[in-house]
C-alpha cells in the first residue's frame, strides 16, 4: 500500500553542513566554526562553488552565507552517474545511466516546496560518471594511475556539455529561497576533488548567490548539530573501490599528476565499457554486481582469475545486507559463533554456499563446464585459506550470508552452514554481516564526529531501511542507505521477467533497456519533531512522459524492493 509523504511544518533544524574548516574558515561568519574544532584541518574541508572559467582553476571560494535560523529539511540522494549523454544522432549513449532529466527537475521542485525553499540537498557521491569515458584513453600502462588532471578535465567538460540542463536544475534549486546543495565526491567522481575540475562543474550549475553550492572536499558531510554524518560509502570495510589515502586522489607518475585508480575502476572499465553497449542494464541490477556475474556465467571471464575471485568476494559481501533485509532485519534465533578456521577449509564452497542452489554462477563452480572454471575453484580455495586475501571478518560475513540465505529459503540443506565453535553461543543474538563492518567503520568516524546518531551513505545502490549498529554497550548509530537516484531492478523481479520471456539472465541483460525499468528514484528524508530526528526512506515515482511525480513510501510495490533482491 502506497503512502504519500507528508512533512507538514515539522522540519529538520539544520542550518547547513558544519564547515569546521571551510575555505576560508572564519569564526566571525554566522553559523561557521573555527578550523580548530577538529584535529585534522583536512578532514572537514567544505568548498563553496565559485563560478570560474571552464579552463581556469576555481577561484578562492567565499564562505557560504549562513541561512537564517529555523527548521530545515535534509534530503539525501546519491549515484546519479551523469555521463556521456546523447550521441550525435540524438539517442542516448548506451553507456549513459541517467536519462531522467524531467524526473530530476520535478523532484528538485518538490523538495524545495516541501520546506518553503529551506532544504539542504546532499548528494552522497557519484553525481558524475567519470569512469566510463571511451573517448579519453587515459592509458598510463600503470594500473594504479588513471587519467592525468588534464584528461579528467576533458571528461568533466564532456559531462557538463551532455548534462548542462541537469546541472543547471541543481543550481536553480540551490539558488531558490534558502536552499543549499552539498556535493560529496564518490569513487566514480573523485576527480571533483581536483580544483580545476570542480570549477568546471560548479560553473555549469551557475548558482547565485555565491556559496549555495558546496563541494564537501573531506568526503564527509556533517549536519550543523553534528548528529547526522553522511559519506558516499566506498571507504567502508575493504571495498574494492577504496582509495588508500582518501580524500587524497591524485599522485605523481612519470613527472605528471594523475588521478589514482582503485581496483574497482579497472573492473568497471574492463567489463562495463566494452559490454554495456550490448547489455544496457548490466549495471542496473540490485545488487549492481549481479549483472556482471550473470554475464560471466554465460560468456566467461575477463582479466585474471585472481580478479574474478576478488569480484566474487565483493559481490557476495555486497549481497549480505540484502539477505538480512529479506528477513525484515531479524536473524535466525539459532545464530552461532562460526569456526573461522574450519570455514576456511571449505575453500570455494565458502563462496558458493552463500548462493542459491539454482544460481548459474554456483552451478558452474560446482560442475565446471570448462578448465577456466576448474582453475577458478583453485583460486577461491587459495583465497579462502589466506588471511591476507580474506579477513576473519569477511569469513564471518560469508558464513552469515549463507545462514541468512538458508533461513530465507525452504527445503535447503542446512549442512551448508559454516561449522560452529565448540563453545557455540550467539553473536549479539543475531547474524550481523553488515553491522560488523559498519561498526568498525563508525567507531573510526566517531573519533572525529562524536555526536553522530544517524549515518547516511550510498554507493551500493541498495536502498536500506534503518539498521541500528551498536558501537559499544551504551551507544549505537542508525544507518540508512540512499539507494540510487536512477532506474534499477531488484534481482528477483529481473529473474521473473527473464523467465516470463523464456530468456536466460544473460539474454535479459541484452534485451531489457533502462527505460523498461521502474521509474523510481530513491532518497532519504530527515525531518525533526521536537528535536527528535525522523529519517524516512522514499521513492520519487515519475515517468519521463509526465509532468509531475509522486513521493511514496519505500515499500511501494511499483519500485525495487530490498526484500526482493535475494539470489
Amino acid at each position: 500500500m502506497r503512502t504519500l509523504l507528508t512533512l507538514g511544518s515539522a522540519l529538520l533544524t539544520l542550518s547547513c553542513a558544519t564547515p569546521q574548516k571551510q575555505v576560508p574558515s572564519d569564526p566571525a561568519v554566522p553559523g561557521s566554526h573555527p578550523a580548530a574544532v577538529l584535529p585534522s584541518a583536512r578532514d572537514n574541508l567544505s568548498v563553496s562553488a565559485e563560478p570560474a572559467a571552464a579552463s581556469a582553476p576555481a577561484s578562492a571560494p567565499t564562505s557560504a552565507p549562513a541561512p537564517a535560523s529555523g527548521p530545515r529539511l535534509a534530503v539525501f540522494i546519491s549515484d546519479l552517474h551523469l555521463g556521456l549523454g546523447r550521441t550525435s544522432d540524438g539517442h542516448w549513449s548506451l553507456l549513459e545511466d541517467f536519462r531522467w532529466p524531467k524526473a530530476l527537475k520535478a523532484f528538485l521542485d518538490r523538495i524545495g516546496s516541501l520546506s518553503g525553499q529551506r532544504t539542504d540537498l546532499i548528494v552522497a557521491g557519484d553525481l558524475l560518471e567519470m569512469w566510463q569515458h571511451p573517448d579519453v584513453a587515459c592509458a598510463t600502462g600503470d594500473p594504479e594511475h588513471g587519467c592525468t588532471e588534464d584528461e579528467v578535465g576533458m571528461i568533466a567538460d564532456a559531462i557538463v556539455a551532455a548534462h548542462r540542463p541537469d546541472l543547471a536544475a541543481l543550481g536553480a534549486f540551490a539558488s531558490a529561497g534558502e536552499n543549499r546543495l552539498y556535493v560529496i565526491p564518490g569513487n566514480h567522481d573523485a576527480g571533483l576533488l581536483i580544483p580545476t575540475v570542480w570549477g568546471r562543474v560548479s560553473h555549469a550549475m551557475a548558482a547565485a548567490p555565491t556559496g549555495r553550492v558546496n563541494l564537501v572536499a573531506s568526503g564527509i558531510w556533517e549536519s550543523s548539530d553534528r548528529r547526522i554524518v553522511a559519506e558516499h560509502g566506498h571507504q567502508i570495510g575493504k571495498d574494492v573501490n577504496q582509495y588508500k589515502e582518501w580524500p587524497t586522489v591524485t599522485g605523481p607518475h612519470g613527472g605528471k599528476s594523475y588521478l589514482l585508480r582503485p581496483w574497482g575502476e579497472l573492473f568497471v572499465q574492463r567489463l562495463y565499457n566494452d559490454r554495456e553497449t550490448d547489455h544496457p542494464i548490466i549495471d542496473n541490477l540490485m545488487p549492481q554486481t549481479n549483472g556482471a556475474r550473470y554475464y560471466m556465467a554465460e560468456k566467461g571471464f575477463w582479466g585474471s582469475l585472481a580478479d574474478v575471485g576478488r569480484f566474487l568476494k565483493f559481490n557476495l559481501l555486497d549481497a549480505s545486507f540484502r539477505q538480512l533485509g529479506s528477513l525484515g532485519g531479524d536473524a535466525p534465533q539459532d545464530a552461532k559463533k562460526w569456526d573461522v578456521a574450519a570455514a576456511r577449509l571449505r575453500g570455494y564452497r565458502l563462496y558458493t554456499n552463500a548462493l542459491s542452489p539454482g544460481d548459474v554462477f554456483r552451478k558452474s563452480l560446482e560442475s565446471p563446464p570448462s578448465q577456466e572454471w576448474t582453475d577458478l575453484r583453485a583460486v577461491l580455495d587459495a583465497q579462502a585459506g589466506s588471511a591476507a586475501d580474506l579477513s576473519e571478518d569477511e569469513v564471518l560475513s560469508l558464513c552469515d550470508a549463507t545462514a541468512l540465505r538458508i533461513a530465507s529459503e525452504t527445503g535447503t540443506d542446512i549442512t551448508e552452514r559454516c561449522p560452529t565453535t565448540a563453545l557455540g553461543g550467539s553473536i549479539l543474538g543475531s547474524l550481523q554481516p553488515l553491522q560488523r563492518t559498519l561498526a568498525t567503520h563508525l567507531r573510526s568516524r566517531r573519533m572525529q564526529h562524536p555526536n553522530v546518531t544517524i549515518f547516511v551513505y550510498g554507493h551500493t545502490h541498495l536502498l536500506a531501511p534503518q539498521l541500528r549498529v551498536s558501537l559499544d554497550a551504551s551507544s549505537s548509530v542508525d544507518v540508512y542507505n540512499t539507494g540510487a537516484f536512477q532506474r534499477l531492478i531488484d534481482n528477483r523481479d529481473f529473474l521473473k521477467r527473464a523467465a516470463a520471456a523464456s530468456m536466460k539472465p544473460y539474454e535479459a541483460l541484452r534485451r531489457i533497456a533502462p527505460e523498461d525499468l521502474p521509474a523510481c528514484y530513491s532518497a532519504v528524508f530527515i525531518e525533526s519533531h521536537n528535536g527528535h530526528l525522523q529519517p524516512q526512506l522514499r521513492y520519487w515515482v515519475m515517468d519521463e512522459t509526465t509532468s509531475d511525480g509522486e513521493l511514496t513510501d519505500f515499500t511501494d510495490s511499483r519500485c525495487p524492493q530490498l526484500a526482493k533482491t535475494s539470489n
